[in-house]
């Protein structure tokens, strides 16, 4: 690939320079194409070697579950015990299962709002700025905003063209 060093003076020096452009975004893609190969194969290979310590930790972590359940007596007063290496304890949870499926979803939503227990949806209110901008210019300074309208410059190399055999430089 050959680096321009020269000012853009012409319309063929803008050209060029911008398939050079272009030809810097190819190299910077592959090379973070090799780069995510590479730490996708080194968190692989830690996955692997650490499967091993995961299960073991599984292991005892059910080991002591079922002894606990077994001494639950001694959890009636005292909910958790300290041990030297760590707690132990139960404690009681909670939950509530929320469909995650859309139909699901919005029937319960409406359900909620029929029986009046509105309280138990939460409302997000965002700013929509496609609608501000449409707004006139009295309103949007009633809002204290200003409106700034530019003439944005933008450089698109065509990746697919500089690619092609015959344009590389």
């Amino acid at each position: 690939m050959s680096k321009i060093s020269k000012q853009v003076e012409n319309w063929e020096d803008a050209d060029q320079a911008i398939r050079r452009m272009g030809e810097i975004i190819i190299a910077l893609e592959e090379a973070s194409g090799k780069l995510t190969l590479k730490v996708n194969k080194l968190k692989e290979n830690a996955k692997q070697g650490a499967a091993g310590l995961e299960s073991e930790r599984k292991y005892l972590e059910e080991q002591i579950t079922h002894f606990c359940e077994s001494q639950k007596a001694e959890f009636a007063k005292k909910r958790s015990k300290t041990l030297n290496f760590g707690l132990i304890g139960f404690r009681v949870t909670t939950s509530v299962s929320i469909p995650r499926d859309k139909g699901k979803l919005a029937d319960l939503i409406a359900a909620l709002k029929h029986l009046r227990l509105e309280s138990c949806i939460n409302m997000e209110e965002k700013i929509n700025r496609d609608q501000i901008s449409a707004l006139d210019e009295l309103s949007i300074a009633k809002l204290g905003l200003k409106k700034a309208v530019k003439d944005s410059f933008r450089i698109q190399p065509n990746l697919e063209k500089i690619q092609e055999p015959g344009h590389a430089g």
